[in-house]
C-alpha cells in the first residue's frame, strides 16, 4: 500500500503554495549580483518591484540563502563601512559560472515545458484555459519588450532586428488565424440566428 504522503493531492505542487517557484531566489540572487554588487534590502526590493508586488521573498528566506551562497563560493560579501552592520554581496567567478550553466538550462527547459502545455491546458478546461492563455499572452510581449530594452552591449542589433521580424511573422500568421476564427464563428451565429 503506498504511503499516505504519497497519495497528498498537493504533494510535488510546491509551486501551487510559494509565490515563485522553488530555486528562483538562489538564481535571481545570482542574476542580480552579475549586474552590480548589492546589500540584501536592494535584493529584496528589486524582486518586489520587478514583480509588481506578485513575488515579495521574506528576510527570513533571502538572509540565510545568502549566506550560504557565500559559504558555497558563489558570492563574497564586504562591509559597506566599518562601523555599519549592512553588508555588500558581489558574484565570485564560481558564481558567474554556475549562472552561465544554469542559463543554459534555462533556456533548454522551454521545450520541456513546451511539451507540457497540453497536459495543463486539459486539466484546466476549456474556458479556464482559453481565458489563462490570452492573460499570459499579456506577460508574454511584456517580456519581448523587456527583452528589447536589454543594454545594446547583450543584445547586437543584427540579432535584435532578425528575432523581431521572426517575432512579426509569427504575430501575423496568428492574427490571420484569429480573425479566420472569429469570421466562421460570427457566420455560425448568423446561420443559427
Amino acid at each position: 500500500m503506498p504511503d499516505q504522503s504519497s497519495c497528498d493531492p498537493g504533494a510535488g505542487l510546491e509551486f501551487a503554495k510559494q509565490s515563485a517557484p522553488r530555486g528562483l531566489l538562489f538564481l535571481y540572487i545570482l542574476h542580480r549580483l552579475s549586474m552590480k554588487p548589492s546589500h540584501g534590502y536592494e535584493i529584496l526590493h528589486d524582486v518586489e518591484m520587478r514583480t509588481g508586488g506578485a513575488w515579495r521573498p521574506k528576510p527570513g528566506a533571502l538572509y540565510p540563502m545568502l549566506k550560504k551562497m557565500v559559504a558555497a563560493g558563489f558570492i563574497e560579501c564586504q562591509r559597506q563601512e566599518e562601523e555599519s552592520d549592512q553588508k555588500v554581496y558581489s558574484l565570485t567567478p564560481k558564481g558567474r559560472d554556475l549562472l552561465e550553466k544554469m542559463k543554459r538550462t534555462i533556456r533548454s527547459s522551454g521545450k520541456r515545458m513546451d511539451s507540457l502545455r497540453g497536459i495543463f491546458l486539459e486539466m484546466m478546461g476549456d474556458r479556464d484555459a482559453l481565458g489563462f492563455l490570452v492573460e499570459s499572452t499579456k506577460g508574454h510581449f511584456e517580456m519581448v519588450r523587456a527583452a528589447c530594452r536589454l543594454q545594446p552591449g547583450e543584445h547586437p542589433g543584427e540579432d535584435l532586428v532578425y528575432h523581431l521580424r521572426q517575432y512579426s511573422l509569427l504575430l501575423d500568421n496568428e492574427l490571420r488565424w484569429v480573425n479566420s476564427v472569429l469570421k466562421d464563428l460570427a457566420g455560425e451565429r448568423y446561420r443559427s440566428g
